[in-house]
This record gives C-alpha cells, structure tokens and sequence, in this order.
C-alpha cells in the first residue's frame, strides 16, 4: 500500500470516527462529564484530522513542483522537431 492510499484510509477513519463522537454528543443520554471528554476527544481528532489534511495537500503540492521541475529539466535537454503533414510527428533529439 502507498503512503498517500494509508493516509486516505487513516484520512477517512478519523471522519467516521468524528462522526460517531458527534452522535453520541447528539444523545444527551450521559453525565456533564462523559459530554467533556467525548468534546475533548472530538477537538483531538479534527485537529489531527485537519492537520493530516494539510500534510497531504502540501505533499502533493510538492510532488507537483517535482514534476513540474523534471518536465522543464527534460525540455532543455531536448530539442522538438515538427513536419508538416496531415499528421504531428515529433521527433526527440538528445543534446
């Protein structure tokens, strides 16, 4: 399994697990003190949710600048050739 496919199942664990807390909130069925450590835990898991969120978005950010990098490395290393004909050939040539 990837890095990012775990993170998407960690990402949508802590979702249904906020969930689930949400509910239980939603019961009133439980003392003032089970309601402060079921809010308690509920702000621990969107806080680490949010910040899972963040450090997928700035991963894939990167892996975008990474890309966009070797796309530019390989074009200056390369010339384009093209031909006029009823179809685009394009040949690659090495420097």
């Amino acid at each position: 399994m990837t890095k990012k496919a775990a993170l998407d199942v960690h990402l949508k664990d802590l979702k249904l697990q906020i969930t689930e807390i949400k509910k239980q909130l939603e019961t009133k069925s439980m003392t003032n003190i089970q309601e402060i450590e079921l809010t308690k835990q509920l702000r621990i898991l969107e806080n680490d949710l949010r910040k899972q969120e963040n450090d997928l978005f700035f991963d894939m950010a990167q892996v975008d600048v990474d890309t966009e990098n070797e796309i530019k490395e390989l074009t200056a290393k390369t010339r384009f050739k093209a031909s006029p004909s009823n179809y685009f050939t394009l040949y690659f040539e090495k420097m």
